[in-house]
């Protein structure tokens, strides 16, 4: 699909921005967090253009320090019971 090239290009910038930062500490925000949902919600609206419809994330990783996050995510349709209005 063609939303892969701008996640690619997004991930690329993200481990070159991580490469200038090794010496901070990372984490992985909890399930359900605020944090992540923010994280998560700052990406929806690029891959929804992308896939033409609502989408949720199966996330793989997800890590993050003060100035830079990286995750690695696959987009889903929502299921029936999940759809958001």
């Amino acid at each position: 699909m063609s939303f892969r090239r701008p996640l690619a290009i997004a991930a690329l910038a993200s481990l070159w921005l991580a490469g200038a930062s090794l010496a901070e500490p990372f984490r992985e925000p909890a399930r359900g967090s605020v944090e992540r949902a923010a994280i998560l919600d700052a990406i929806r609206p690029v891959v929804e253009a992308e896939m033409r419809g609502p989408v949720e994330f199966v996330v793989t990783t997800m890590r993050v320090a003060p100035n830079w996050a990286f995750m690695q995510v696959e987009p889903k349709r929502p299921s029936c019971a999940t759809k958001r209005i």
